[in-house]
């Protein structure tokens, strides 16, 4: 594209890779079947309990628990805490970072993934919504991005762990006839993998929606400019009144891009707050949750 840096100007040893030849390397590469995933890792989750404890007393909670919502890829955990407002039963939020009342796990990490498996078929939450990290995935990553080759094979390899880890979980979620949802910007190129696709196939109920952040107050937080971002949702679930909220701004919106140079935020990157979802939307979806798991 014409946002790319010439071949002359990176640094030696690195190289460019758009998102069309991430394309090309995800019809390459032999990917492991979301089924094959799920029996592998219940295999390794049997090996590795304790005959005395359930996984949910491997995670500090009590054997026998039932969860109305619970958040795997939670981020700051704002989701969860709507939810909880609205007053549901939550399991604790997930991400490879700790939260107060959270669960830090790397879900690079084969025996992490099977618990978490182990434990959404024992919780039965309701509702499963899953955020994995986008980076790697979105065209603003890719612009002006070099790499040495072998940086983009394990950026690729980490991405695509985490984005078939959130589909796995949400395919059982699916199976067991419960609610669901995963979140992804609806540019990222991880919706067009073969893996997506089959999922899509698989699962002809789960359905795309798309709305922008504005529309929910997301804006810079120094300039108080409206942020270019949308955001997309892939649901079991009507999120129709969610995605219905269209943009009023009448100020022209800003692409979310470089770091904040003072206040508060000072060295934060502002992909990094846009990745948290505004409060608004949080309380948003959280009505939703409340009113389609109770009916």
């Amino acid at each position: 594209t014409k946002t790319w840096r010439k071949r002359g100007h990176w640094r030696p040893g690195h190289v460019g890779c758009t998102l069309a030849q991430e394309l090309e390397e995800d019809k390459r590469i032999q990917a492991e079947r979301l089924n094959d995933r799920i029996y592998r890792l219940a295999e390794v989750c049997i090996l590795s309990l304790q005959p005395a404890l359930s996984a949910l007393e491997l995670i500090g909670r009590q054997r026998g628990e039932r969860w109305d919502f619970w958040e795997v890829f939670s981020g700051t955990g704002r989701f969860t805490a709507a939810v909880v407002v609205a007053g549901l039963i939550v399991g604790p939020p997930v991400d490879i970072i700790r939260f107060p009342g959270g669960l830090a796990l790397d879900l690079l990490l084969q025996k992490n993934q099977a618990l978490l498996q182990a434990v959404l078929e024992e919780a039965r939450p309701r509702w499963l919504h899953l955020g994995p990290p986008c980076t790697y995935w979105t065209p603003i990553s890719r612009c002006t991005a070099s790499k040495p080759p072998g940086t983009w094979a394990l950026l690729r390899a980490n991405a695509r762990e985490l984005w078939f880890t959130a589909l796995q979980m949400a395919f059982l979620q699916s199976q067991q006839g419960r609610k669901g949802s995963i979140e992804q910007p609806p540019r990222c190129v991880s919706w067009r993998l073969r893996a997506t696709e089959e999922f899509y196939i698989e699962h002809p109920d789960w359905k795309l929606f798309v709305w922008p952040s504005c529309a929910y107050g997301m804006c810079d937080p120094i300039t108080g400019a409206p942020w270019q971002k949308m955001q997309g949702f892939l649901s079991n679930a009507d999120l129709g009144l969610v995605a219905s909220r269209r943009c009023t701004c009448r100020v022209p919106h800003v692409p979310v891009q470089d770091r904040i140079k003072s206040g508060p935020w000072k060295g934060w990157r502002r992909t990094t707050i846009a990745g948290q979802y505004p409060p608004e939307m949080c309380q948003k979806l959280a009505s939703v949750v409340l009113s389609l798991i109770h009916i």
